[in-house]
């Protein structure tokens, strides 16, 4: 339901147009349906061709998906002069130091990639621990992840439901298959789960190096992969080396070093000692390959807006510079 605030901040201001991929149709024809006219325009159509199917009758677009196609859409709009808010993908990290709450820890990093099957821009895909606590951590956290309960979202019992499709399936199958055959250990998970619907266990990987595709590249699927470390320069760095910058989370009982690390990681929104909790009323957007604009809050709502300045003088006023008054 990402999609679903910069819509009814659309429609509130006026005058968008929003793409949304063929996975969404279903819901958004009905919305479509109860929409003024002229007041937003919510595109339906392949997610490989949106430079076709906008018009210019908005004054914004905006995207929300992936970097590839954010670049399609920022083309479209480009040839229309629109202004464009593109919130794109993410490969987030979660820093975990030596002094937290092992079991606190391990629910923050679960809710931080585990959330919606993993389906979520802003997961925190990328497990950094420190080496001190790596192997309890680890153990808790496999642990854990090995008893999350798959089945029908709707259902109380559920703590992992089902992805998209069974095409995402083969997509995030693929990013596992494709780590184990680079030298990547699978600790949990790594299979697609039998019988109906488009499930896949919660995955961890170990043992990447830091170019490999699975640590770099966004999976989109309950796909968490770790490293470790000894300082806090390297976590920062291990944690900022990357294309995208939407959300990064920092989990430590130093208050002093959370702010610090905080500060110091290339994210649009940083986690202090919990991750992927996003208010609707503070601004969400992100740096780099992560797209740029902020969704949610003032700010997400200034997006749609344009700013119209009313310059007044009183009447049978002027400056005579030109002509003078008879007197």
């Amino acid at each position: 339901m990402d999609a679903s605030l910069p819509v009814s901040a659309a429609w509130s201001t006026s005058g968008a147009e929003t793409f949304v991929n063929g996975a969404s149709h279903m819901w958004w024809s009905s919305v479509v349906h109860e929409t003024p006219s002229r007041s937003l325009s919510i595109v339906l159509g392949s997610s490989s061709t949106p430079s076709k199917s906008f018009r210019s009758r908005g004054h914004a677009s905006i995207w929300s998906g992936s970097s590839d196609i954010g670049k399609q859409v920022l083309h479209a709009s480009a040839d229309k002069l629109l202004p464009s808010l593109v919130e794109l993908g993410g490969k987030g990290a979660i820093v975990v130091f030596d002094d937290v709450d092992i079991e606190s820890a391990v629910d923050w990093i679960m809710v931080g990639i585990f959330v919606n099957a993993g389906q979520c821009c802003s997961a925190t895909s990328r497990l950094i621990v420190h080496e001190a606590i790596e192997d309890k951590l680890m153990a808790r956290l496999v642990e854990e992840s090995k008893k999350l309960r798959m089945g029908d979202p709707c259902e109380e019992p559920t703590q992992l439901g089902s992805l998209t499709s069974a095409e995402q399936r083969k997509i995030v199958d693929g990013f596992v298959k494709r780590a184990v055959r680079a030298g990547a250990e699978v600790v949990c998970g790594g299979k697609s789960a039998p019988g109906k619907g488009s499930f896949y266990p919660a995955t961890i990987l170990r043992n990447l190096s830091e170019d490999s595709e699975a640590w770099k590249e966004e999976i989109f699927g309950p796909v968490l992969a770790v490293a470790s470390f000894s300082t806090e320069e390297e976590a920062v760095r291990l944690a900022n080396n990357t294309e995208y910058g939407l959300g990064n989370a920092v989990i430590t009982r130093d208050a002093s070093r959370c702010e610090r690390v905080a500060q110091h990681l290339h994210a649009g929104i940083v986690w202090k000692n919990c991750s992927n909790a996003i208010p609707t009323e503070a601004p969400f957007g992100g740096f780099k390959k992560s797209g740029f604009g902020k969704e949610y809050g003032a700010l997400g709502l200034d997006e749609y807006l344009q700013t119209k300045v009313i310059v007044a003088s009183e009447a049978d006023f002027s400056w005579e510079w030109y002509v003078s008054r008879k007197k």
